[in-house]
């Protein structure tokens, strides 16, 4: 096998450490499959990674490498190693490429933030750096819901059994998931993520709590209905959006919590509390990096055009698979909500 890669011997001379994530990358090819015969190397399989950044000259470097094992091409060579300013202002719909060492737009289908996560896949469960808990036990607590594409406070049905014979069964519970957003980019962060509802109106709903203080959204009037109670409560089919600002170089403990009083099943119509439950998909935290580092395809049920900041939902009766750029129309005799 044969991996072409410079670079290395350049950056000693710079006093500027390989991270580990190179060291591990460069192994990885090196112990790919051998070919029968290694392709000629292209420019398609360059890629690139960042070294960590040196803080006393705020500089790293781009090292680049071949994706695969190829033989040296004429005209497709690697750059060596080169420097760059740790904070580069990209914005929003682009990312910084370790390949051309410059802010490029996102494609179509795609989307991302200046300095931050986005996290739409959770077919792995909860997201690094997010845990979550639930009371009274036994009880269901946050997980993904179908296909990964979201995830769900948690199913109560059939937890528990009543205390007594007749007695309705008790499935009141508080369901929290909860992260430490730590904003190191000095222009601030924010929270932002989709979410709905489906729970018995103004008993049961969903709170955003910072730092263990409820957050109340000034978009809407904060009068003594379930709003000052909840972000959200009752049957929504529909998802909504909600972007939470952050303060800047703090840490802030956010928590989305779903709570319930009782078993929906006992009300006179079950459907009045739907699947008695909450949804969040698309979290985007903002601020916890200098700039974006890639471009996150968007999820199903939603579309993007270049350089997008945000994916945004497909209308009503349309749809969409995974990083699409526009939405379809649903089949004959099929309908959907937006998103």
């Amino acid at each position: 096998q044969f991996l072409y890669f410079i670079g290395i011997a350049a950056m000693s001379t710079q006093r500027v450490l390989v991270s580990g994530a190179v060291a591990l990358l460069i192994m990885a090819v090196a112990a790919s499959p051998a070919r029968a015969s290694p392709v000629p190397c292209s420019r398609e399989m360059i890629r690139g990674v960042f070294t960590p950044c040196d803080d006393a000259r705020n500089t790293m470097f781009a090292v680049q490498y071949f994706n695969e094992t190829c033989t040296p091409t004429e005209g497709v060579a690697l750059q060596p190693p080169r420097p760059a300013q740790c904070d580069e202002p990209c914005q929003s719909g682009q990312f910084f490429s370790p390949v051309s060492n410059l802010c490029e737009n996102c494609a179509a289908g795609t989307s991302s933030n200046s300095g931050g996560r986005i996290l739409r896949d959770f077919t792995d469960g909860i997201p690094a750096g997010f845990v979550t808990h639930c009371e009274p036990a036994p009880c269901s607590a946050w997980a993904p819901g179908p296909a990964g594409g979201m995830l769900t406070s948690g199913n109560q049905t059939g937890l528990r059994q009543a205390t007594r014979p007749g007695w309705p069964v008790d499935e009141s519970v508080s369901s929290s998931l909860v992260t430490i957003v730590n904003v190191i980019n000095p222009r601030g962060g924010k929270f932002i993520f989709d979410y709905r509802v489906e729970s018995e109106h103004y008993y049961d709903g969903l709170k955003v709590l910072l730092n263990g203080s409820q957050y109340y959204d000034p978009s809407e009037p904060n009068t003594h209905d379930y709003r000052s109670r909840f972000l959200l409560s009752g049957v929504h089919l529909s998802w909504r959006h909600i972007e939470i600002p952050l303060p800047a170089k703090a840490a802030t403990e956010v928590t989305l919590l779903f709570t319930k009083d009782r078993d929906q099943s006992s009300l006179p119509s079950a459907s009045a509390a739907g699947q008695d439950r909450a949804f969040v998909r698309d979290i985007v935290i903002e601020g916890v990096q200098m700039w974006a580092p890639e471009c996150t395809p968007c999820s199903p049920g939603t579309h993007s055009p270049a350089r997008a900041q945000v994916c945004h939902p497909c209308p009503a009766n349309t749809r969409s698979a995974s990083g699409a750029s526009d939405c379809v129309p649903c089949g004959q005799h099929q309908w959907s909500p937006p998103g």
